[in-house]
């Protein structure tokens, strides 16, 4: 393939940027978007000027969002068409290693062909690109600013929560993981501007209070697992097969590493069936998700082979003990292997075709809330999800131990916040504090709002007065 000379790359970046700020040109919007993505994920050295000229330009952007500038999420959830671009630029950048006719007859003893290097790069260089972005955004929300950046993050915050879980959009959860790692760098950095560091823990206390209540909603147990791979099984019978219910079908057999095939293999089916009238190139998102789950796989196999070694070099350990270790390390590591082999079958685009010719003939497909129950039970284990307690305790530190009036109001706010979205949250005792806060202990919240009733400043004392009224 051909590569473009940098000035019609320059050319043609100029001209796909520029319809995203102007109104009404929807369907423009769209084309720009698939073009930009392209551009992004072929041409490396691009990227960061890319970002720099999209921030810019970012005041420019329609003071509004409509059908014409926005795209639908779900029937009454909008998005703006420049998160859009964000989300599919970053999922543009993951890349997954060619399949090899060599993996079909694989041997689990042999040295692995495949290159882990090229996910695992390609997953760092998504973070980069994603946090030169969110930085840069957020340092223009200053009250020294000409410009009314808050209100546009403030969108752009809301639009990241909003595609949260949403399976066409599994970037939004790295989004939102960076961002809470910026808010928390910006908010307790003594040398960053007062109104950035209040700026950052308000939309800290937001995406806190949105974790709170998706906490409540989700269920992340086996025995939903289990449903949805007996109903993908059940649907995959002929239909004079299909005599009794998913409850006749047996999975006894099926390992964990079986059962998450499945489910796997079934969302990237959902997402290739899902394109349709308002693609923007799904296959980007095919590419995060399995990129991102083979990165998981290589980092278990590392730390499995570390533990391996700390186990084999160790004196205390018996050598029955250490050839008991070992098999089990095997049998991990040729897990990971296999799965990795899998994932990248699952990823070759003509399986895929494959895929989307089978599931035309057949019509089996994951329902809509299987696919939205299968992402968050998929990132359950991950960062963003594991965050609360967190954000919760930087939240309670500005209310505890900020000098700033302004930090401690704000802090009590966004508490408030997150008690609006869980009540019980009032009962909650905070865990330690990692050292890098300096604080030993951070006391429970009933204490903080209590202790704040005493505040001697009249804004921390009716910030915390406002609190207990929307609890009671």
């Amino acid at each position: 393939m051909q590569s473009l000379t940098d000035t019609a790359i320059l050319q043609l970046c100029t001209l796909a940027s520029g319809p995203f700020f102007v109104d009404n040109v929807g369907e423009l919007q769209m084309q720009s978007i698939k073009l930009l993505s392209a551009i992004f994920s072929r041409y490396e050295n691009f990227r960061k000027s890319i970002i720099q000229d999209l921030l810019s330009s970012v005041h420019r952007l329609p003071p509004t969002k409509t059908s014409k500038n926005s795209y639908r999420m779900t029937a009454d959830e909008w998005i703006s068409n420049m998160t859009v671009l964000i989300m599919q630029l970053v999922q543009s950048v993951v890349k997954v290693p060619r399949r090899r006719r060599s993996d079909e007859s694989f041997d689990v003893g042999e040295e692995t062909t495949v290159d882990d290097t090229i996910v695992k790069d390609s997953v760092v260089e998504c973070q980069k690109i994603a946090s030169l972005f969110l930085s840069g955004f957020l340092a223009k929300c200053t009250a020294k600013s000409e410009e009314d950046y808050r209100r546009l993050f403030d969108q752009f915050v809301h639009d990241l929560l909003t595609a949260l879980y949403k399976p066409e959009w599994p970037a939004a959860e790295m989004l939102l993981t960076l961002l809470g790692n910026v808010l928390v760098t910006f908010y307790r950095s003594k040398n960053v501007d007062m109104s950035l560091r209040i700026a950052s823990l308000d939309y800290l206390g937001t995406v806190t209070a949105s974790l709170r209540k998706d906490m409540q909603q989700t269920i992340s147990d086996d025995i939903r697992l289990d449903v949805v791979v007996k109903t993908l099984l059940y649907e995959e019978l002929e239909e004079q097969e299909q005599t009794g219910d998913i409850d006749t079908i047996d999975i006894s057999h099926m390992s964990s590493a079986d059962k998450m095939k499945k489910v796997q293999r079934a969302l990237i089916d959902y997402l290739v069936e899902r394109r349709g009238d308002a693609d923007v190139s799904i296959e980007y998102a095919v590419m995060f998700y399995v990129g991102i789950w083979y990165k998981e796989l290589y980092e278990e196999a590392e730390s499995a082979k570390q533990k391996l070694k700390q186990i084999m070099n160790s004196c205390e350990i018996s050598d029955k003990e250490k050839r008991k270790f070992e098999k089990k390390s095997a049998r991990v590591l040729e897990r990971c292997q296999l799965m990795k082999i899998f994932l990248i079958k699952t990823a070759d685009k003509k399986h895929i075709r494959k895929r989307a010719e089978q599931i035309a003939r057949t019509g089996s497909i994951l329902m809509d809330s299987d696919a939205s129950w299968l992402v968050r039970f998929l990132a359950s284990s991950r960062e963003f999800s594991q965050s609360f307690s967190t954000y919760l305790n930087h939240i309670l530190y500005g209310i505890h131990a900020e000098q700033a009036v302004g930090l401690r109001t704000k802090a009590m706010r966004c508490l408030t916040l997150v008690i609006e979205a869980d009540h019980a949250v009032l009962k909650i005792v905070a865990c330690h504090l990692k050292k890098t806060i300096h604080i030993p202990f951070q006391p429970e919240v009933r204490k903080a709002v209590q202790a704040r009733m005493m505040d001697p400043n009249a804004a921390v004392r009716e910030a915390t007065i406002e609190l207990i009224g929307k609890y009671l």
